[in-house]
C-alpha cells in the first residue's frame, strides 16, 4: 500500500492521575486494597428487584441454605462505603431463573460499616455454567460495578470463562444451632471511584459520538449527555442482554463499559478524526456517522 494511503491509527492513552491501575477483568489499586474485579451483567438480570433486608430466598426455598456476606469497600482507599445499593440475583437449586417474578432477586442496603449479609440457598447450575451469584452494586462517586461470585469445588468452574480466582468463594459451616446445615460464603467488593469529569473533558468527547458498525446487522451509537458517554446498541448481543449504559473513563479515549465487562477506545487518524471503536482490545466498530 501507498505511504500516502497509509492511516496511522492512535489510542490516546494518558495517566489517570490516581493510583488505580488497569488490568485484565478489573482495576486493581497499587494501595493494596482489596482487588475491584468485574464481570458481565448477563440476560438474567432484571432492574426493579424489590427491596429486601434478609431473605433473598423463602426459609422454605429448596436447596441447601447459604448466607452471604461481605464488605463494599473503595478500591483506592479501602474505605467501607456505607448504604452502597447491592443488587442481586440467582438461579434456583436446580439452575432456573425466574424471570416471571422476583424469585431470588433482590436489593439489599450496605450498613453504615459497608456490610452486607442475606441468606439464600447455593444455586444449581444453569446449563454448562458454574455456580454463580450474581451482583451489581452502584454507590455516589463511584462506576457501576458489576461483578458474581463463584463455590469452590465447582467442576464446572474451568470450562466457564467468566470464572476469576478473585470471584472464587470457599464455603463453611455457620455453625448456626439454631439452622443446622446452614453454609456461610465471604464475598467482599469493592468499587472503581469515578474519574471527576469537568465541563471541559466532557466537551472533548464531542467527536466519540456517532454511529458505529459493529458486526452484522448491529450498530453501536454514542453520545454526550450531562458530561457522561452513553451508549445504546441497536439490538443485543444476546436475548436478555444490556442494549445501553454508561461508558466510564479510564483514560484519555479509553472508557469502561460495566454490563459487558470491556473496554472502549476510540481511535483517531492522523488529521484528529475518529475513525473507530476498539472494543475488547481486538473488535474495530467503524464510525459511519
Amino acid at each position: 500500500m501507498h505511504r500516502t494511503q497509509q492511516v496511522r491509527r492512535k489510542i490516546l492513552l494518558a495517566a489517570l492521575g490516581t493510583p488505580l491501575l488497569l488490568r485484565a477483568g478489573g482495576v486493581f489499586s497499587a494501595t493494596g486494597c482489596q482487588t475491584a474485579t468485574t464481570s458481565l451483567l448477563g440476560a438474567a438480570y432484571k432492574p426493579g428487584a424489590p427491596a429486601r433486608t434478609t431473605y433473598l430466598a423463602d426459609p422454605a426455598e429448596p436447596g441447601a441454605p447459604l448466607r452471604m456476606t461481605g464488605l463494599i469497600t473503595a478500591a483506592d482507599s479501602c474505605r467501607r462505603l456505607r448504604e452502597a445499593s447491592i443488587e442481586v440475583w440467582q438461579a434456583d437449586s436446580t439452575g432456573r431463573y425466574d424471570d416471571d417474578t422476583a424469585k431470588l432477586r433482590g436489593t439489599f442496603v450496605a450498613t453504615l460499616l459497608g456490610r452486607y449479609t442475606f441468606d439464600t440457598v447455593v444455586p444449581g447450575h444453569a446449563g454448562d455454567a458454574a455456580r454463580t451469584i450474581h451482583f451489581r452494586i452502584t454507590s455516589k462517586g463511584y462506576e457501576t460495578h458489576v461483578t458474581q461470585c463463584f463455590f469452590a469445588g465447582d467442576e464446572r468452574e474451568r470450562a466457564d470463562t467468566r470464572v476469576k480466582p478473585d470471584l472464587i468463594v470457599t464455603l463453611a459451616d455457620a455453625g448456626d444451632e439454631s439452622r443446622p446445615g446452614l453454609l456461610l460464603g465471604g464475598f467482599d467488593i469493592a468499587l472503581t471511584p469515578e474519574l471527576p469529569v469537568t465541563a471541559a473533558m466532557a466537551a472533548s468527547w464531542a467527536p466519540f459520538a456517532g454511529a458505529y458498525d459493529l458486526w452484522l446487522d448491529q450498530k453501536l451509537v454514542v453520545a454526550v449527555v450531562d458530561k457522561q458517554l452513553h451508549w445504546t446498541l441497536s439490538r443485543p448481543e444476546n436475548p436478555g442482554e444490556p442494549v445501553s449504559g454508561v461508558l466510564y473513563p479510564r483514560s484519555e479515549g479509553l472508557f469502561f463499559c460495566p454490563e459487558y465487562n470491556y473496554t472502549v477506545g476510540f481511535v483517531k487518524d492522523d488529521q484528529g478524526k475518529v475513525i473507530h471503536a476498539l472494543i475488547r482490545n481486538s473488535q474495530i466498530a467503524r464510525k459511519t456517522a
